[in-house]
């Protein structure tokens, strides 16, 4: 005969009731531990990896304060190959393969996935990737103490700690939480990341160049060089807004490309195929029919061009041959019209100072006629021959004659003396204007009257000597 008892027969009697419901705003709070901690990885590598990949196609951003420390400090986590195609941004570059950021970042995605799908054997190995991961950091930080640039680099390792950490806590918390635990996906899943990339224009400006338009990040790096002007000038529109829009497409195309996933056999699902389909036949039409033949217009008009009329503050402007294939300008700007630069096309090619102001200048003509112009300047052919002053009221001391080609002065003249000057430039291939000093008498070719007190001698434009 079989006999029930208790196994401890002191133990209290269970007490009768509805069984309690299950801690399930423990779990919810896990959940949402383990879903910040698996996106962090992937966010550090892919944020940085896209900072170096804006930065590379869009040179028009590099002029920002701390630009240089900035790139040296994130460098160890910038995969060269992936965000620049291999092109170096910073000098520690050089000496870096870009093998362990690129490990880095396939790493932080495998994380993301497997902490976050439902499948249970995925989750089985994420140690796997996590381990991988501290293994990387940890050599990248070895080689990097072994030559020196911990300290330049301390951003870094800073950020590869947090790497570290939040991929350990994302492969802990996985073991602590059932697959059927995890939330689905919404549909509205990656739209504050879509938005934010096609609001801020340079990201999807940078991956339309990068697809699209790779001749126009060509130029724009070119026009960097610039001191003066136009170094955003790549940034025209509208051949720019047909970059920035497909690559805003692109953005798009990725996104419903993420809702797909994992594929369902429902009416949404056929929706979102239809959706993908139209979106990448409407990207590329964008991209190959409209934004790339428009971007290449518009970099061959930045190598060629003049850009006399997308300069703004000048004194004066100068087009060496109009009808040149590839036109050379010489503009005289600055606060003090001090500045002589000479573009080819919208490219610099030189910058320098003179020593005295192109404007306002105060002359008259050897005959007493007031020259009213705020440039008092005559060009003959691929000489431009200017008048300048030291003085305070801006009255005359000296001419110039510039070489409209590359700037660079041929001549100089003044009064022997130092005393008052005077000019008139007869000949001009442009013909007469008294207003502006230009006025030919009976007898004289192409020549710069210029007077001194008891003395008035037509120079040579092209040497500035005696014309014969």
């Amino acid at each position: 005969m079989s006999q029930i008892a208790y196994a401890d027969p002191a133990a209290p009697a269970p007490d009768l009731g509805v069984p309690q419901a299950p801690r399930t705003d423990i779990d919810q709070l896990r959940v949402r531990r383990l879903l910040w901690a698996s996106v962090i990885p992937a966010a550090i590598c892919i944020g940085v990896n896209f900072f170096f990949f804006t930065t590379y196609w869009l040179p028009e951003t590099n002029r920002f304060p701390g630009r240089q420390g900035l790139l040296t400090a994130l460098s160890p986590l910038a995969s060269k190959w992936l965000a620049t195609g291999g092109t170096n941004l910073v000098d520690l570059q050089r000496s870096q393969l870009g093998v362990a950021p690129t490990l880095l970042l396939v790493l932080s995605l495998l994380i993301a996935w497997a902490a976050r799908t439902r499948y249970w054997l995925a989750r089985v190995w994420l140690p796997g990737p996590v381990v991988a991961g501290w293994i990387v950091c940890i050599v990248n930080v070895a080689v990097l103490s072994s030559r020196h640039q911990l300290a330049m680099c301390s951003l870094s390792v800073l950020l590869m700690g947090i790497w570290a950490v939040a991929a350990g806590a994302a492969g802990w918390w996985t073991m602590a939480i059932d697959v059927d635990s995890m939330p689905p996906k919404r549909h509205w899943s990656g739209l504050a990341l879509l938005a934010a990339y096609v609001i801020l224009g340079a990201p999807a400006t940078a991956v339309g160049r990068s697809l699209f338009a790779p001749e126009l990040r060509q130029v724009a790096n070119m026009l960097q060089f610039n001191e003066a002007a136009l170094r955003t000038a790549g940034l025209g529109l509208p051949a720019n807004l047909w970059v920035y829009l497909s690559g805003a497409m692109v953005g798009i195309v990725i996104w419903v490309a993420y809702q797909l996933l994992p594929a369902r056999r429902d009416f949404r699902s056929v929706v979102l195929g239809a959706a993908l389909v139209a979106s990448v036949i409407l990207t590329v039409a964008l991209g190959w029919s409209v934004a790339g033949p428009s971007a290449a217009a518009h970099a061959k008009r930045l190598t060629t061009a003049s850009p006399r009329g997308h300069l703004n503050f000048t004194c004066g402007v100068w087009v060496a041959d109009s009808e040149a294939p590839v036109q050379r300008t010489l503009v005289i700007d600055d606060a003090n019209c001090a500045r002589v630069t000479v573009y080819k096309g919208y490219v610099q090619l030189s910058s320098r100072e003179l020593s005295e102001s192109a404007s306002p200048v105060v002359v008259r003509t050897p005959e007493g006629l007031p020259i009213n112009t705020g440039v008092v300047a005559a060009r003959y052919n691929g000489m431009l021959v200017i008048a300048v002053s030291n003085q305070v009221n801006g009255q005359a001391t000296a001419l110039l004659g510039l070489q409209l080609a590359d700037g660079s002065q041929a001549w100089r003249y003044q009064c022997p003396t130092g005393g008052k000057l005077t000019v008139r430039f007869a000949g001009v291939p442009g013909g007469d204007h008294p207003l502006l000093g230009q006025v030919t008498l009976a007898g004289e070719g192409p020549s710069v009257a210029v007077g001194c007190p008891a003395l008035v001698k037509h120079l040579n434009p092209a040497t500035g000597l005696g014309a014969s």
